[in-house]
């Protein structure tokens, strides 16, 4: 049996069909185990975490220092891992600088106390420090929240 020109040209067109279909099904193959991140994997001390999971971030004007609380209900922690409360305050003055501590939490929201350094000083084995006390000064204090959970 003789081969033609179309034979051979039928042939070559079927094999480079066969080519690019090999090469895209291992680019997409590829690209499907590729990193990516804008998407973040989250780990805690028994695996990856693999389920949906919402961070909730917010800032907002304090305005008491003894037990502020904070509702974060809408985020719809079923569990959460981290809550990280910084203080803001433009002051240069160590007397005024915040320090927050969560006193309670739960999935829904946390209550936070405001501190900040006591004006009377006491002497402790020769140094001389300040204690803490509840926040007085509180203008222009915010509180920046992040809750991590799932």
């Amino acid at each position: 049996m003789k081969t033609t020109s179309k034979d051979k040209l039928v042939l070559f067109s079927a094999l480079g069909s066969m080519l690019i279909i090999a090469f895209a099904g291992t680019f997409i193959f590829a690209k499907s185990f590729e990193y990516d991140p804008l998407k973040p994997r989250f780990f805690t001390s028994t695996g990856e975490i693999v389920r949906k999971q919402p961070i909730y971030f917010d800032a907002i004007i304090v305005p008491t220092g003894a037990a502020q609380s904070i509702d974060y209900s809408n985020a719809g922690f079923a569990s959460v891992v981290s809550i990280t409360i910084t203080p803001e305050n433009n002051t240069s003055s160590v007397v005024t600088m915040p320090l927050a501590s969560i006193k309670t939490w739960s999935t829904t929201a946390c209550t936070v106390n405001i501190l900040q350094s006591n004006s009377q000083v006491v002497s402790i084995l020769g140094a001389t420090v300040s204690g803490l006390t509840a926040a007085t000064n509180l203008t222009g204090m915010k509180l920046h929240i992040h809750v991590v959970g799932w």
